[in-house]
């Protein structure tokens, strides 16, 4: 497009070679490059060349190149092999200086990967003058938004729950895949951009919209149950938190958030099972922080790479406290009910939901570990243990699972007796390539080999492999196996429900402990997953003697009391339950000024304290309880954190505040009586 009058950049560098001072002035003082340059043509008059007459000194800094080994010359000189270039400067420079015009266009410069933003006009007879603009850093900037983008949006899509966003004038804008396969949508065009009245009955309609008003006129998440058709025509029930998301600096609404968990199957267990729908249905609302912190996810994906990065710390931290309270009450509640007669009917049902807690459970655990080690947050906690004990214990877990597929479990493991390492990760890694293992392997079995491959001084290097007569994988799938999302095929990652980030987690995990992993695998004949993982072997002076069994913590404890203290219904049950199997008494309460008040009517030998509560936190609660014992020469209270925040730093800040020990969420029978019997016998 050509302009009459070009701005001052224009004028000023158009006229310079007759410019006043105060025009050349202007000219080299600019912060952007300009480059002045005299066109050569043939005579047809295309341009063939041309003359890069004068430069400022911005052109130095940016571009890289001396004024003086420039100015004067031929551009084919000073940039051989330019006329090759994806944008072409001869000719398009060429044409603006012999027609005149003006553009404007983004060129990356080969080699060096910089990018600039060029304006460039015809400023005199054959001669067009160019206005270059370092834009690397955004460039760069928008890449890593637009992977963040990407990262935020395989998270949503990869949810079981049903998520979706409206505007204020109930347009959806959002829907996940989970939604989009409920109601029968093949592509988010069939659904997105519509309206609620469109996409569903009248009377449907106007339950879900009523819902999305009350939330958004709400400062906080709404609750509510909704009633809607799947794309069989069958009523199914979705326990529902709506929440508004509003702009960062107006502070104003722009859209609904909604979070639904299909009830349907839970409220269907009958009658016995209503206790447990109830702990479920609280359990879900629990969930409304993680929601909130998708509404952070978007206002922070505007930001820059940094800031992103500060936003995803903040999310991880949030998104394990809000998921492991929720998991407390469906993985304990379910685990006491398989622990009581039940009809078989009922029992698969529980067994059900136990297995499905269980792997969002896993699910958690891997997204947490491959987002820190994203940011480089993966922590490690060195300790004595027995390598081989740990390896028996992940066996264990995975033995139902093999037997459920008609597998056999092998193992044959050779390892120090006692090393000093990470020993929850090591289980994690075995953990992770077990299950995969049992998940892809049809028939025959799944062995787990441990051997000592090297020796330098105290420092040992053990392998552990997990072979399978699975399904196998050629050397191309295998070169991509280890990536975030990536599986076998499409077919078999929908038939298994993989999610691809299990071996990824692995991977990280095996890194940040000093040892890699791999696979060697066979189409059709299985695979073997190997880890290599450096540890220090420890003198057998440093054993720990084992926890008592059960019967022997009960017998030595059935006098103790109990109090538990958390603002959560359900935890407080799971909690209450346990202590009563393990033959405790116990009393519950919500905060940490009734836990101060209860204990000024009673002695408690232990107290289970969560961290975060409403109207006074765990611990606060614990600084006062020991500012108590300090003043009046009180016994020392037994208190021991219980808690779902499980990030960098939690445990430091319940021990700081007072507190004896910790036990993080889901709760574990377990791991209560390992409490019991390291304090109380």
């Amino acid at each position: 497009m050509t302009k009459s009058s070009p701005p001052l950049d224009q004028a000023s560098a158009g006229a310079m070679p007759d410019a006043e001072p105060r025009y050349r002035a202007l000219f080299h003082n600019r912060t952007v490059a300009i480059a002045r340059c005299r066109i050569i043509a043939d005579e047809l008059s295309h341009p063939i060349d041309y003359v890069i007459e004068e430069v400022n000194e911005a052109y130095e800094r940016i571009v890289g190149i001396k004024k003086a080994t420039i100015e004067g010359r031929l551009v084919t000189e000073v940039f051989p092999g330019i006329e090759r270039f994806q944008f072409d400067f001869i000719g398009n420079f060429g044409r603006l200086g012999l027609h005149g015009g003006e553009m404007d266009c983004e060129v990356q410069l080969p080699g060096t990967g910089q990018w600039l933003s060029i304006h460039a006009y015809g400023s005199a007879k054959s001669e067009c003058t160019a206005i270059f603009t370092d834009v690397t850093a955004q460039k760069k900037a928008e890449a890593i938004l637009r992977r963040q983008q990407a990262q935020l949006q395989a998270i949503i899509d990869n949810s079981p729950v049903l998520i979706s966003m409206k505007d204020p004038k109930g347009i959806v804008i959002l829907a996940n895949r989970a939604l989009l396969d409920m109601v029968g949508a093949q592509s988010p065009d069939q659904f997105v951009g519509r309206s609620v009245f469109d996409l569903f009955p009248s009377d449907v309609a106007q339950q879900l919209w009523a819902n999305d008003l009350a939330a958004l006129e709400s400062n906080a998440p709404r609750r509510s149950e909704e009633l809607v058709q799947d794309k069989e025509g069958c009523w199914r029930s979705y326990l529902t938190v709506k929440f508004p998301v509003r702009d960062s600096i107006t502070g104003e609404p722009y859209g609904v958030c909604a979070i639904s968990t299909d009830i349907t199957d839970q409220k269907r267990v009958g009658a016995d099972q209503e206790r447990l729908e109830r702990a479920l249905q609280q359990s879900h609302l629990d969930l409304e922080a993680h929601a909130q912190q998708r509404s952070m996810e978007l206002t922070q994906a505007k930001l820059t790479a940094e800031v992103a990065n500060k936003a995803k710390s903040d999310f991880l931290t949030i998104f394990s406290h809000e998921m492991r309270t929720p998991l407390n009450g469906v993985l304990g509640l379910s685990n006491l009910l398989l622990m009581s007669p039940l009809e078989e009917s009922k029992r698969r049902h529980v067994e059900l939901i136990n297995r499905s807690g269980e792997e969002l459970m896993r699910l958690l655990n891997d997204f947490l570990d491959f987002s820190q080690s994203e940011v480089g947050l993966i922590d490690l906690a060195p300790s004595e243990f027995d390598p081989a004990a740990e390896a028996r214990q992940t066996l264990s877990v995975v033995q139902s699972l093999a037997n459920q597929k008609g597998l056999m479990l092998q193992s044959s493991i050779h390892a120090p007796r006692r090393v000093l390492g990470d020993a929850a990760r090591l289980k994690q890694i075995l953990l992770n390539l077990l299950t995969n293992a049992i998940k892809f392997t049809k028939h025959g079995e799944v062995a787990l080999h441990c051997a000592q491959i090297a020796q330098h001084g105290q420092q040992v290097t053990l392998e552990f492999t997990v072979t399978d007569t699975g399904i196998g994988m050629d050397a191309k799938t295998q070169a991509t196996l280890f990536q975030p999302f990536a599986q076998a095929n499409a077919t078999t990652a929908q038939r298994l429900e993989g999610r691809g980030l299990g071996l990824a987690t692995c991977k990280r995990l095996a890194e940040a402990m000093g040892g890699q992993v791999g696979v060697r695998s066979i189409p059709e004949q299985g695979s073997s997953f190997w880890a290599r993982l450096p540890f220090e072997v420890i003198s057998n002076t440093g054993l720990h003697h084992a926890l008592k069994p059960d019967g022997q913590v009960r017998a030595r404890t059935a006098l103790a009391r109990v109090l538990v203290v958390d603002d959560n219904d359900t935890c407080r049950q799971v909690a209450g339950q346990m202590l009563g199997v393990l033959g405790l008494q116990f009393d519950v309460v919500r905060d940490g000024q009734e836990a101060l008040n209860a204990m000024k009517q009673q002695a408690y030998d232990l107290i289970l304290m969560d961290c975060e509560m409403s109207v006074m936190d765990g611990l606060e609660a614990t600084r006062r309880i020991r500012a108590e014992e300090s003043g009046d020469g009180q016994h020392h209270a037994l208190i021991v954190a219980c808690t779902a925040s499980v990030m960098k730093g939690d445990l430091e800040k319940c021990l700081a505040a007072g507190m004896d020990d910790f036990i993080s969420k889901p709760l574990k029978i377990e791991e209560i009586g390992r409490v019991i019997g390291k304090w109380l016998t």
